[in-house]
């Protein structure tokens, strides 16, 4: 693995991909479930196609664990306008289900 945050971004992606390619061959879907209500999602990851899969209308923005502001993840929530807040190290560990968030 690369110690450069442009291609460990860039890696994800390929990852991204090649998990799409799989659940297409095997008809599984990739996208998580949508919030029942408006909501902040927490996750420790999400890929760029799991974020374009966001329904807008109950994802009012995101926190991750993981990432960079340089992955695409991150880049697409901004051309979206969609609130994100990446890499913050030990977040599941201190945000519970259901617990009131800001961004």
């Amino acid at each position: 693995a690369s110690p450069d945050p442009v291609f460990q971004a860039r890696a994800a992606d390929v990852e991204d991909v090649v998990g799409q390619l799989r659940r297409a061959l095997h008809g599984a879907g990739g996208t998580p479930p949508a919030p029942l209500q408006p909501s902040i999602v927490v996750a420790r990851d999400l890929a760029p196609s799991q974020t374009a899969g966001l329904d807008r209308a109950l994802v009012l923005g995101f926190a991750t664990e993981q990432g960079s502001a340089t992955a695409h993840t991150a880049i697409l929530a901004r051309a979206l306008g969609l609130p994100a807040v990446v890499g913050i190290p030990g977040l599941l560990e201190a945000v519970e289900d259901g617990q009131a968030v800001l961004l």
